[in-house]
């Protein structure tokens, strides 16, 4: 038994009690088809003690773990005893208990599938602020021992969510029917392998035969060869082939939206140097590996509008600050989101090649300080990593990078006024 005034473990007097069976969705379903929820019921128990001061509350169960200081919690298992979530139970006084998640996938993430009907045709769509995901394939459970994953949700859900922009990292596998490729984050023995290009392209194609009216952005890139380096043409050709009947738009310059709707635009990120082959859209070079990660590049001939792309991805040894330097570096970067010039911003990095930076709250905080109407409004194009977790604001709630970015579009009308993140560590 648990009450945040008392020194006791149990009430001195108990007036009553009652039992509730609580049942709790962890994950977030886009879709009935890609339902990904899993419900679990916990027994938890109520009852009203009494001490020389009046009447108090209190909350007990099986499954509340607590070691006589601090808040109690309530760890939730699968059948094989994995840690699918762990709720602390909170209180905002002496007759109120909460239970607040560790990892924030109690929250059913918004579908917002046809956001982009509401913006003007003719806007450039540099002039849209694209919430996108890094290493967008790389979906998993995420943690310590799988430090590939990126993401929980598949490309699908991802796109019904919201997410416009997609991060898809190559690998090259040959079979007898000629090269054939994966989606991969890392490369060589330290590589983490996903789903085939195909099954990507599969899904995007059925979000915008659902949804026409959208458009999707997808950056492409090898990230691992596989040692097929010497036949570089040949990959290219594999490559262009398999996009080959896909709605697109390859395009040198910015289209509108207009012009767009419907398609998918490729951005030409094939290799770490610059690569012309207009079969796969506007190239986009990698940044320098200076200490800002930042790149304002001469335009080769496949593209026709200026560029800024952040990407400091990496610091050699783990320490706290890296999340506040990211967001740092993440918000200067936002200052080149001009008209005409596509900013490509990463709000992502890793600690020692595996401990992920988190910006999300830092970024959430930030917005949240300003009220709609003194918030920027040109954010350019950004990627995330973990875009589902949900933030609790003062204000409105649960809330998602996604759902910020997309309604900086329409000068926050979803959120004008300024709000705190109490789950924001920074």
């Amino acid at each position: 038994m648990y009450n945040p005034s008392a020194g006791d473990r149990v009430p001195r007097e108990l007036n009553f009690f009652f039992g509730l069976y609580v049942t709790i969705d962890i994950g977030a379903a886009a879709t009935p088809d890609f339902d990904d929820r899993t419900p679990y019921t916990i027994l938890l128990y109520t009852g009203q003690g009494s001490n020389s001061d009046g009447n108090n509350w209190w909350v007990g169960s099986p499954a509340i773990a607590y070691r006589g200081s601090g808040a109690p919690i309530i760890p939730v298992t699968t059948e094989a005893a994995t840690i699918r979530e762990m709720f602390n139970i909170t209180h905002s006084n002496k007759n109120a208990f909460g239970l607040q998640p560790w990892f924030g996938t109690t929250y059913r993430i918004p579908d917002q599938p046809d956001w982009l009907s509401g913006l003007a045709p003719s806007i450039l769509i540099s002039d849209i602020n694209l919430p996108g995901t890094h290493d967008s394939a790389a979906v998993g459970a995420g943690g310590f021992w799988d430090p590939w994953s990126c993401h929980e949700r598949t490309i699908y859900q991802q796109l019904m969510s919201g997410i416009r922009l997609l991060d898809i990292r190559l690998s090259v596998f040959q079979d007898a029917g000629g090269f054939y490729f994966g989606t991969a984050h890392g490369k060589g023995p330290v590589r983490g392998d996903f789903d085939l290009f195909a099954s990507v392209l599969g899904e995007i194609m059925r979000f915008l035969d659902e949804h026409p009216d959208e458009f999707v952005a997808a950056m492409l890139k090898i990230e691992d060869w596989g040692g097929f380096e010497k036949q570089k043409g040949l990959v290219y050709d594999a490559l262009a082939a398999q996009i080959d009947d896909v709605p697109k738009l390859i395009s040198s310059g910015l289209p509108t939206l207009k012009e767009v709707r419907g398609k998918i635009y490729f951005l030409n990120r094939l290799e770490e140097t610059e690569l012309d082959d207009e079969r796969f859209g506007p190239t986009i070079p990698a940044p320098k590996l200076d200490p800002s990660g930042q790149h304002f590049d001469e335009r080769p001939p496949t593209r026709l509008f200026p560029l800024y792309i952040q990407d400091q991805y990496q610091w050699v040894l783990p320490y706290p600050s890296h999340d506040a330097e990211k967001f740092r570096i993440w918000l200067a970067a936002m200052g080149h989101a001009e008209s005409g010039e596509l900013l490509v911003n990463f709000a992502t990095a890793a600690q020692a090649a595996v401990f992920k930076v988190q910006t999300i709250g830092f970024i959430l905080s930030y917005f949240g300080q300003q009220s709609g109407e003194k918030r920027p409004r040109s954010l350019g194009w950004s990627l995330f990593d973990f875009e589902d977790t949900a933030y609790l604001t003062s204000t409105y709630g649960p809330m998602t990078i996604t759902q910020l970015m997309i309604a900086s579009n329409f000068r926050y009308f979803e959120f004008p006024d300024e709000f705190s993140v109490s789950d924001n560590e920074g």
